[in-house]
């Protein structure tokens, strides 16, 4: 006999459709950006403080447009400001504190001589007590300071990239998205193929240990992960929402309306929360920018060493994915925005 198969994608997001997503979740920062709403909606703050924060907020928004149609040689760096200062302001608020002025990454070090395109990924930079660390820490995320975080930790993190970047630079992907199939019965199907995977057994058995607490089945090409969940109320919803608890506790959701869940990969020392991910990448590639300009414009110029597709790439998603992460955070609450259909 069939097996029921519930029908829908489980998640616990809030969908919003609009025209121009960017646009639109600027529109929600640009809110706090004037006084009398940010004083009414963040109580009992000094004066100072909420000039800090509509500032940090105005800038940020200038920086993201003045970006906008400028060249390669010049768009990470205001980029990067943007999100700098986006991030300060959104510590601020949920903090209660105001946020250091260092960037909380120092003591990069992009000297090495690029001779293939590979050699950017080397690049890095250093934890210390600023930003980046007190981003860590809103995002309940433990990083040693003086920890040295290469441009790849960066990217082999961020969600939205790596599917690119892993193709890109041919690397090995550090996210999975499985086929879950939930059943009106309470059973709940997590299958990976990995075929993909069969020369990287540590990351295949990455996979197993997490799932180690689930009932398996494996054949040539898939894991198969099986849970039953006890439904005993019959409340409506009852499923969609046990289910929900175990895939969160297990998967990550990328900003974008995929209908997928993603699971990191990565090692236990190499993991990174997808916004750290963003800012570092955007912290790395504007320092080449400020410190570096001659190797920029070798690697978008020169034919042999050219990054130019994949660093145009890195910066259309970075703009459209970061304010939304920001925005997550302030808000407390998962948000989507996506185009009307």
């Amino acid at each position: 006999m069939r097996r029921l198969q519930h029908i829908g994608h489980i998640e616990k997001s809030i969908i919003l459709r609009t025209e121009n997503p960017i646009e639109e979740i600027w529109s929600y920062f640009l809110r706090f950006s004037d006084f009398n709403y940010i004083k009414n909606s963040w109580t009992n703050r000094d004066d100072c403080e909420y000039i800090y924060v509509t500032i940090c907020i105005k800038q940020s928004y200038e920086y993201y447009k003045a970006s906008l149609g400028l060249s390669l040689n010049t768009r990470p760096l205001l980029l990067y400001y943007s999100f700098l200062n986006l991030t300060k302001a959104t510590l601020y608020i949920a903090q209660d504190e105001r946020p250091p002025d260092y960037h909380g990454l120092c003591k990069e070090n992009i000297e090495k001589d690029i001779k293939s395109i590979d050699d950017i990924l080397d690049f890095s930079a250093e934890v210390n007590n600023g930003v980046f660390k007190k981003l860590a820490e809103l995002l309940d995320f433990n990083i040693n300071l003086n920890k040295r975080l290469t441009l790849a930790d960066f990217l082999k993190n961020s969600i939205e990239l790596n599917n690119d970047y892993s193709h890109y630079f041919k690397q090995s992907p550090s996210f999975i998205i499985p086929k879950v199939d939930s059943f009106l019965d309470g059973e709940l199907n997590i299958t990976f193929n990995v075929g993909f995977l069969k020369d990287d057994s540590e990351k295949i058995n990455r996979i197993k240990t997490t799932f180690k607490n689930f009932e398996f089945e494996q054949n040539e090409m898939n894991l198969i992960f099986k849970k039953k969940i006890d439904l005993n109320t019959g409340q409506p919803g009852e499923y969609d929402k046990k289910a929900w608890d175990i895939l969160k506790e297990y998967f990550l959701l990328s900003v974008f309306n995929d209908n997928k869940y993603h699971m990191n990969i990565n090692d236990k020392e190499s993991l990174l929360p997808n916004s750290l991910a963003y800012f570092g990448i955007l912290y790395i590639l504007s320092s080449i920018v400020r410190y570096k300009p001659d190797k920029l414009h070798n690697l978008i110029m020169d034919r042999d060493t050219s990054v130019n597709w994949m660093l145009d790439k890195i910066c259309s998603v970075t703009e459209r994915v970061y304010p939304n992460l920001m925005l997550n955070l302030l808000g407390n609450q998962f948000y989507k925005f996506t185009k009307h259909l």
